[in-house]
């Protein structure tokens, strides 16, 4: 399998998304172990239920963070909508599928996940927060204060 691994060019300067885009790394990095040693039919239901709270509460935090800054893409929205509904389904195929089959197409959708939404999308809207918040006269140059 592939391997995925948090580094420092990956955070958006906002702490709340870093520590959970690195939650995400370590749900795919179970994954991937247990996929690497035979194990993922233990571990299928606990990922599954993991990526969808996941969703849940991230999307909502990082819709809200976007928003009040005018830089929530309909791109970006469709994206989240696309997740939810894609682990809805791996619900749906947990059923009907062999574990190890779901556990493999699982980890390559977030594989897929972490490279070309937050690597690419999260990053470029974030950058442009970074750039707003510069503006504003907002923060310093780790970490931002959004404003709850």
């Amino acid at each position: 399998m592939q391997n995925l691994e948090w580094n420092d060019s990956l955070e958006t300067g906002i702490v709340e998304i870093d520590i959970q885009h690195q939650t995400l790394f370590n749900i795919f990095k179970v994954l991937n172990d247990a996929i690497e040693n035979g194990k993922s039919s233990m571990v299928i239901k606990y990922i599954i239920d993991e990526i969808a709270r996941y969703g849940n509460y991230h999307m909502e935090e990082e819709e809200r963070i976007l928003q009040k800054y005018n830089l929530f893409s309909d791109k970006h929205f469709q994206d989240h909508e696309e997740f939810k509904t894609t682990v809805g389904n791996f619900w749906d195929k947990y059923i009907s599928t062999k574990d190890k089959i779901l556990a493999q197409e699982i980890c390559q959708y977030l594989y897929t996940w972490v490279t070309g939404h937050i690597m690419k999308i999260d990053m470029e809207e974030f950058n442009q927060l970074k750039i707003e918040f510069k503006r504003l006269g907002k923060g310093d140059q780790n970490y931002f204060d959004y404003g709850k």
